[in-house]
């Protein structure tokens, strides 16, 4: 029979052996913890960026195809595509100041590609010579699609569709929840990105308030 010594013992053996325990695996059910708050946030923000980002290249997109509107929209428009995508952010609960937008402009003439671009400042991400070369294949991709649908549509006798592509670009600098200055994901700021085409669809814009 166990005298009530041992016993006693044999408890506070037990019982140190699990706060062992659970300070070897406090750690990483903390890591585990912060690790899964970071993932919602950032999921979120992801999400809202590719939303306000759609809205951006639908709203840009009614611009009607074609030279008359073009010097138009470059100096008025674009200006309110990034002002509506940075509103669009700071009401869907992210820092507008944090949001970069690239806008381009791919449209076909004299049967090659030609693109305009402009940055919203200030810009912490910017272009570099591998974006150039997929911005350029971009346009050739447009370039060709356009001259193949409008070849179907011109046998078929329907009028051409505007061979016009506006391309929306957003940049947004996630900030971890962690905030810490360590080595890994959790200490340094996430850059987001989202991309949306859409061809010009010509509802009009132009003196559009």
């Amino acid at each position: 029979m166990m005298s009530k010594t041992t016993g006693m013992r044999t408890e506070r053996k037990q019982s140190g052996q699990s706060m062992v325990e659970l300070a070897l695996i406090l750690p990483f059910l903390l890591l585990l913890l912060v690790a899964t708050v970071e993932a919602g946030f950032a999921l979120r923000d992801y999400l809202v960026l590719q939303s306000v980002n759609r809205e951006g290249v639908r709203w840009a997109a009614r611009t009607p195809p074609g030279e008359e509107y073009r010097a138009h929209f470059y100096d008025e428009g674009i200006a309110g595509v990034f002002d509506r995508i940075r509103i669009a952010a700071d009401s869907a609960g992210l820092r507008a100041e944090d949001v970069n937008v690239v806008f381009t402009h791919i449209y076909i003439r004299d049967d090659s590609p030609v693109i305009y671009q402009e940055m919203s400042p200030p810009s912490f991400v910017y272009p570099s010579t591998t974006y150039d070369d997929r911005m350029s294949d971009l346009a050739q991709d447009n370039a060709d699609k356009a001259a193949s649908v409008n070849a179907m549509r011109l046998a078929a006798g329907y009028e051409p569709l505007s061979n016009e592509v506006i391309v929306i670009e957003t940049f947004y600098r996630h900030e971890t929840v962690w905030g810490f200055d360590i080595v890994g994901p959790f200490g340094e700021d996430w850059t987001m990105y989202a991309l949306s085409t859409m061809r010009l669809i010509g509802t009009g814009r132009l003196g559009e308030e």
